[in-house]
């Protein structure tokens, strides 16, 4: 009877232990969990963080490279600004639209760059006298070159006229030069071979019906339906 109270007691202080232990362990339980949730948390808000960073940096990059390009074709207009000034380089403007008059739909972001002289460009380009002289199978894309800057020389020196070229960002083809002649627009075609179909010439009159189409080659002069051949030598006779 007397061990009783004892033993109670003692059950009653273990219990409370117990309880107090068991309560202990779910307040760490809660604190572990909630730090575990807040560190989820902070890891997702970090990688949303290094996700943005990311994507500022991306356009950062992109800014800097179109600043680059900016940079770079300021300064490739400053260098054809100064050849053009100095005389060593002629451009011919690309026109959208071959309408009068061509200045007004004159494209000034598109152009080709020609030299003072054919000379220049063979002797710039490196190429044997003899090449030219003698002929070359290889030489056949470039001779082309050679005859537009013939042409495009003769026709500042010698005519009052002044060359620009059709063509689109989506054109199908490209028109050597386009002239204004009075009320009407003419379109050029050069050829430097033998070899004188004039697709591009074609197209351009299928599209637009000129009254007036030219094609410089190394024939003699022949008046067609919807052109007329005039021999190379003959530019100054446009």
């Amino acid at each position: 009877r007397e061990e009783n109270p004892r033993l109670k007691a003692q059950v009653q202080e273990l219990t409370l232990k117990l309880s107090r232990v068991d309560s202990d362990w779910q307040q760490r339980t809660n604190e572990i969990q909630r730090r575990s949730k807040q560190a989820e948390q902070q890891s997702s808000e970090l990688l949303e963080q290094n996700s943005q960073l990311k994507r500022e940096l991306e356009i950062t990059k992109n800014k800097n490279r179109d600043l680059e390009a900016m940079l770079d074709a300021n300064k490739r207009e400053i260098a054809i600004q100064w050849l053009l000034d100095c005389g060593l380089v002629y451009k011919v403007n690309r026109v959208n639209e071959p309408h009068m008059p061509l200045k007004a739909y004159m494209n000034m972001n598109a152009y080709k760059l020609f030299m003072l002289d054919v000379g220049l460009l063979g002797a710039l380009s490196e190429l044997p006298a003899e090449t030219i002289l003698e002929g070359n199978d290889i030489f056949i894309g470039f001779k082309g070159a050679l005859t537009e800057q013939y042409v495009l020389q003769q026709l500042i020196s010698d005519t009052d006229y002044t060359p620009y070229y059709y063509g689109t960002d989506k054109a199908t083809f490209e028109q050597d030069f386009l002239i204004q002649k009075g009320r009407n627009i003419v379109p050029i075609e050069v050829k430097a071979e033998t070899n004188i179909h004039s697709q591009s010439l074609k197209a351009y009159c299928d599209k637009f019906h000129p009254e007036e189409a030219v094609r410089f080659s190394t024939l003699k002069y022949k008046k067609q339906e919807w052109m007329v051949n005039i021999p190379l030598y003959a530019v100054c006779n446009l």
